[in-house]
Order: C-alpha cells, then structure tokens, then sequence
C-alpha cells in the first residue's frame, strides 16, 4: 500500500513538473498594433510584452509587407485596420495557432514601397512605409 502511494505521488509531482515548465513558457503577447499618417510616411505601430525577435518579408501579387513575430500570441481584438492612403490599404493580424504561435501582421499595399522596421523601448516595434518610394529598404 504504501509504495502504491508512493508511485501515485511521484506520478503526480511529475504531472505538476511538466505542467509548471510549460507554464514558464507562456509566449509572447501582441497587445496592440496602431497605424500612424504622418507627412510622407505611415507607421505601423506594434506593442507587445516580452522580447520579441520580427521576421521582415514582402510578397508580391499583391505587393505585401509582413512581420512575423515568432513566439507571441494576439491579446488584441484586432483582425484588420483599414487604412486607404499613401499607397496602404490596409492591415491584417493573425495568429497561426502552432506550438509555439506566431502573429503575423501583414500590410496590403498599393504597390512596392520602401519601408523599415525599427525597435523601440518597452517592446515596441515600428514598421514605417515610405510613400512613393519602390525599393524595398530593411
């Protein structure tokens, strides 16, 4: 009897280890995404807690920006913002739902523009599209 209980608890604590080192690896949360006019640009803005490390890429047919950002899930509510100016129409986010997750946040474009990505403090990323421009700029 009492090595019955004694396989049970360690049975258990093995339980609690594992599901206590899969907690410890909560991803990534995207909090926010704002998209900013300014004079001759538009900024996407994105807050997400945690470090997170964007994979920049563009796609054409239609012409696209996208940022994967690898190990984060959506806390926002938000799927798409409309944008329709300088060349943007609009922005789509999206979480793919893998093990581990990754939000994609894409920007549909007019066409081809020159863009860059810069971080900022407290995990924020700025995507910043240049109007006008068509060489692609990382």
């Amino acid at each position: 009897m009492r090595k019955q209980l004694l396989t049970k608890f360690e049975s258990l604590l093995a339980v609690v280890v594992m599901v206590g080192a899969a907690g410890a690896q909560t991803p990534n949360q995207l909090d926010r995404v704002n998209v900013v006019r300014g004079t001759d640009d538009i900024r996407v803005e994105m807050k997400s807690s945690g470090t997170v490390t964007p994979k920049l890429s563009t796609l054409d047919s239609p012409a696209r920006v996208v940022v994967d950002l690898p190990g984060t899930v959506m806390a926002t509510g938000q799927r798409r913002i409309a944008v329709g100016a300088d060349g943007v129409k609009g922005v789509r986010i999206g979480t793919d739902g893998q093990t581990p997750p990754t939000t994609r946040i894409v920007v549909d474009l007019d066409q081809a523009c020159t863009y860059d990505l810069t971080p900022g403090p407290a995990g924020k990323l700025v995507l910043t599209l240049h109007e006008g421009a068509a060489a692609k700029v990382n």
